[in-house]
């Protein structure tokens, strides 16, 4: 979708060209965000790395959505549950019956014990009142995330992430969840940032942190988004965390949420 066509999309929807909303608040800052939840010692969106992510300070916690053929919405990051379970099969062709049936694995870590796959509405009980969520949108309905969020209380703690072509969407769907997009890189350069807040009624930038310098971070802020780069990896340690502290990143997502929790609070960033 193109701008122009987007512009048309939210006129046709009955909203404004502009249209934001506010990005909940955090302790740290840069906000810390644990990916997949923090599962360095638990499977990846799962319960218990959701309460890892609890337990060792972090803001929010980044979970993937999908929708089972049945309608069930559930965390998984791939399209299939082939690499993080003990089954087989496309998440969208299996029910939850067979889901519920399955348990995550780690063929890297098979010293970790199985769990069940979540269901979201399970997993936004342990999150409520306690972390906030960063929602990785990757295939599921919005008007029954949106129900669930809203019956859990977690509306005012989220944010999503999605295309900028189902901004609209969201935008008529849930008007008050800030929204989080990856730029292109001529996004960051120029007149563009400018540009991209004035079409697109988003709050959040995120990406790789390579794509981002400390001038177009200050630029992005000026145009009125936060900065949330993507820094999780192997590399991660407390030389890279002060680089990207220096680049005056808004949030952090990251593979080692404890670390660097601890590593922000010894900076006195918290």
């Amino acid at each position: 979708m193109n701008r122009r066509t987007f512009l048309t999309t939210l006129a046709v929807a009955g909203l404004p060209p502009m249209l934001g909303a506010k990005v909940p608040p955090a302790r740290h800052r840069p906000v810390v965000v644990a990916h997949r939840a923090d599962h360095t010692q638990a499977h990846e969106n799962s319960l218990t790395a959701i309460e890892n992510a609890i337990r060792c300070g972090a803001d929010f916690v980044e979970l993937d959505l999908r929708r089972t053929q049945d309608g069930e919405h559930i965390l998984m990051h791939d399209s299939s549950v082939d690499r993080t379970t003990n089954g087989r099969g496309a998440v969208a062709e299996l029910t939850w019956a067979e889901i519920e049936k399955l348990r995550l694995t780690d063929r890297q870590r098979p010293d970790l014990a199985p769990e069940p796959v979540p269901r979201f509405a399970d997993a936004l009980k342990v999150m409520r009142g306690r972390i906030g969520l960063y929602l990785d949108f990757k295939n599921a309905d919005r008007e029954v995330a949106v129900r669930l969020l809203r019956a859990a209380d977690m509306l005012g703690h989220t944010v999503v992430y999605d295309g900028l072509e189902n901004v609209a969407a969201w935008r008529k769907t849930a008007p008050e969840l800030p929204l989080m997009v990856s730029p292109r890189a001529e996004d960051l350069e120029g007149e563009a940032l400018k540009e991209l807040k004035t079409r697109y009624p988003i709050e959040i930038l995120d990406g790789s942190a390579r794509d981002y310098t400390a001038e177009s971070v200050r630029a992005a802020q000026a145009a009125g988004f936060q900065v949330w780069p993507d820094i999780q990896g192997p590399w991660e340690n407390e030389a890279f965390w002060g680089r990207m502290v220096a680049l005056g990143t808004d949030g952090l997502q990251s593979d080692k949420p404890g670390e660097l929790v601890a590593f922000l609070k010894r900076q006195g960033r918290c």
